[in-house]
């Protein structure tokens, strides 16, 4: 029977930190309280991997989250949950201190260990291509969706098997491979079609099919025109998913169907981003301007709660967006405002790699060189070509 103390103390951790508005301060206190009671090896390190993922998620104590972590690991039985999970939030702390070689190595023994284990074994996965993905070292992340994708077909996971595929497509796309790509694309329409279970993360998984074909065809091949019908699946496909409770998404019963590309927000965002860049394609800068306009308020109220790299990316986007459209129509004033914000942001965001920031320091000389010309600076116009190149 379990100590009633244990019980009591996890309790209250448990209601501090579920509480509104949550109290971790205390839920950490509760739970390393429960530390020094006399516990089994598996109940201890359950302890330790709860600590570790508070610390992690809602302190900047990373030499806490840790150690609690890494004693999760040692106590866990092999191989289980506790110890899968533990090393997956390890790796990630590495990630984020530019350990790469140290987040790997804990994810190679993570990969190795869940092998029987089909969730743990995908997320792991999934977990690799991202930070291979990070240090655009692509062709070993397209190794590892290959891994995924027979993984899947060997356990008949056909969810999870078209999200690796669209993985590659999308690795494939960072490559420039826009014909691989498109082959990759074709059999994941009908695919999506066949399956059965979850609504919206059915939706959500068409929506990526979606995303990368427009991507591809549109961006990559140059078909703007016949992209049309997609870009409206596409905007149509995002409010189907609006128009469905969020709560509807924690509704799966398969774990290997649980894994989400983005959340409801970020795909929001994205499609006005597809819509932009669609219409400044196609001539229409009005339209480009008015959903660049529509977007950058979500962005804001999304901002409230969350400031990931990828919201951050994807606003300096649409500033190059606007910044462009309105330099060809000559607000010169409006354009230079914006490319001081734009600037801020950049020095501000934390790129994932080097070759990011390069790009993005280069995208604003170009637009500083463009704002020169347009006042017959061509002298200006021409040091930020310099710069450039």
């Amino acid at each position: 029977m379990a100590d009633p103390v244990y019980l009591a103390l996890l309790g209250s951790a448990e209601y501090f930190r579920t509480s509104t508005p949550p109290n971790y301060r205390l839920a950490i206190q509760c739970l390393q309280a429960i530390l020094t009671i006399r516990l089994p090896p598996l109940i201890e390190a359950k302890v330790h991997l709860f600590l570790g993922r508070l610390y992690t998620q809602h302190t900047t104590n990373i030499d806490m989250a840790s150690m609690h972590l890494d004693k999760a690991c040692h106590l866990a039985q092999m191989p289980d949950d506790i110890k899968l999970e533990s090393l997956c939030l390890l790796a990630k702390i590495y990630l984020n201190q530019n350990q790469f070689a140290s987040s790997i190595t804990l994810l190679q023994q993570a990969y190795d260990l869940s092998s029987q284990q089909p969730y743990w074994h995908c997320r792991i996965i999934f977990q690799i291509i991202n930070i291979y993905h990070s240090q655009e070292d692509y062709n070993t992340s397209i190794y590892y969706t290959d891994r995924g994708i027979e993984f899947c077909v060997r356990i008949n996971a056909l969810f999870c098997q078209i999200l690796f595929q669209l993985t590659k497509a999308m690795l494939r796309l960072s490559l420039k491979d826009y014909v691989d790509a498109q082959n990759l694309l074709k059999p994941c329409l009908d695919r999506i079609n066949s399956l059965q279970g979850n609504f919206s993360h059915i939706e959500t998984l068409r929506i990526f099919y979606l995303v990368l074909h427009i991507s591809c065809s549109c961006f990559g091949l140059g078909q703007i025109k016949s992209s049309k019908n997609a870009l409206m699946q596409l905007q149509q496909s995002i409010q189907n998913l609006a128009s469905r409770p969020e709560e509807e998404a924690y509704l799966v019963t398969n774990p290997l169907e649980q894994f989400v590309w983005l959340s409801r927000d970020h795909l929001n965002v994205l499609v006005y981003l597809l819509t932009v860049f669609h219409s400044m394609l196609s001539g229409r800068l009005e339209k480009a301007l008015k959903y660049a306009d529509k977007a950058q308020a979500q962005i804001e109220q999304i901002k409230n709660v969350d400031h990931s790299p990828f919201l951050m990316a994807v606003e300096m986007l649409f500033y190059e967006c606007r910044i462009q459209s309105h330099l060809i129509f000559g607000n010169k004033s409006v354009a230079i405002k914006e490319i001081n914000v734009l600037c801020r942001l950049h020095n501000t965001s934390n790129p994932i790699n080097n070759s990011n920031a390069i790009q993005r320091t280069l995208t604003l000389h170009a637009l500083l060189g463009f704002y020169a010309t347009s006042l017959n600076f061509n002298e200006a116009a021409e040091a930020q070509v310099i710069s450039k190149i």
